[in-house]
């Protein structure tokens, strides 16, 4: 079985993706752990931030555990024989470093209306969720911020669409373009995995309240 990567950013359907690559027999993995942050001083606060929240800790001692940092990420690659898909951030982020030492790989970017993706961010980051530890780089990396600002947000979009573009556009049977939030599913992801079609509703998971 091929590997399968996720490469969409957050809030285009990445959860929704997950189970259903879980519904169709693959054992997924949303926001892997596939990276090493580089700096010490980075590693020494991210400890710090973990012993306090062991601790019952409810402010983490370091809220922005990067900032002041020459912190870098390195791609950690996974044990093939612990998975069959992976998903989310850290997967955009490292996307080809995965094409690399996945050859024969397929890949599906989710895409979203940027609009509405915008404005999803901006709930979705409101809400304190990118001051998880493990995310805050990747979050750096991919947006330029660690905190919603929809002039970088939507940058990183259109940067992300065009590099993926790219990336593949001398391998077109190896990526799936999909928008689950505007109603695609199985009728376009089956087929590109060789799989037969699915008899009941496609995985609508980790939808934002309105």
């Amino acid at each position: 079985m091929s590997k399968v990567f996720g490469i969409g950013l957050s809030r285009t359907g990445t959860s929704s993706l997950n189970e259903a690559l879980e519904l169709l027999g693959y054992r997924s993995i949303h926001f892997p752990i596939i990276m090493e942050n580089t700096s010490p001083q980075a590693k020494l606060k991210y400890r710090l931030n973990k012993w306090g929240k062991e601790l019952g800790k409810k402010q983490a001692f370091f809220t922005e555990f990067t900032s002041g940092t020459n912190n870098n990420l390195a791609f950690k690659k996974p044990d093939e024989s612990k998975f069959d898909a992976m998903t989310d951030l850290s997967v955009a982020r490292f996307y080809k470093e995965l094409d690399t030492a996945f050859s024969g790989s397929k890949f599906i970017f989710t895409i979203r209306d940027q609009d509405d993706w915008a404005q999803s961010c901006a709930r979705f980051f409101a809400k304190g969720n990118h001051q998880f530890f493990k995310w805050q780089q990747v979050n750096i990396d991919m947006y330029g911020s660690n905190s919603f600002n929809e002039d970088l947000f939507r940058h990183a979009y259109q940067h992300h669409v065009r590099d993926v573009k790219t990336h593949f556009s001398q391998r077109p049977q190896d990526l799936l373009i999909i928008n689950i939030s505007a109603g695609e599913g199985w009728e376009k992801l089956c087929p590109f995995l060789g799989k037969s079609l699915l008899d009941f509703p496609f995985p609508k998971t980790n939808v934002a309240s309105s």
